[in-house]
């Protein structure tokens, strides 16, 4: 399961309190980027700028995607990682349409 801290989450409680119709598409957008970074930071064994022996790779910055969804278009930041075969596990590579975050949201759920 992935792990979120408060901090990742306040951006969602805030796009839900204001009642804006594009708030589901910003709230999609923010809690998919969250995620991906947890998941990097499993893949890796370290946070950012953190030294562990479980480190197995690093990070090596950010790839702008668009992801087409009902909602309308998510911009994510899809994370790097230098050196290894690391793809985020709630996209499936090459699918920019929602299919494979439907299934992620499940999944968190």
């Amino acid at each position: 399961m992935i792990e979120l801290d408060s901090t990742s989450l306040e951006p969602i409680v805030e796009l839900l309190a204001k009642q804006d119709p594009d708030a589901m598409r910003q709230m999609m957008q923010t809690m998919l980027n969250a995620c991906m970074l947890a998941d990097r930071r499993r893949f890796l064994g370290a946070g950012p700028y953190e030294r562990t022996a479980e480190r197995t790779a690093h990070a090596n910055g950010f790839k702008d995607r668009t992801l087409k969804t009902r909602a309308g278009e998510l911009e994510l930041k899809l994370p790097q990682v230098r050196g290894q075969g690391f793809y985020p596990s709630c996209l499936e590579k090459g699918l920019r349409s929602e299919r494979a975050i439907q299934l992620a949201l499940c999944e968190m759920y």
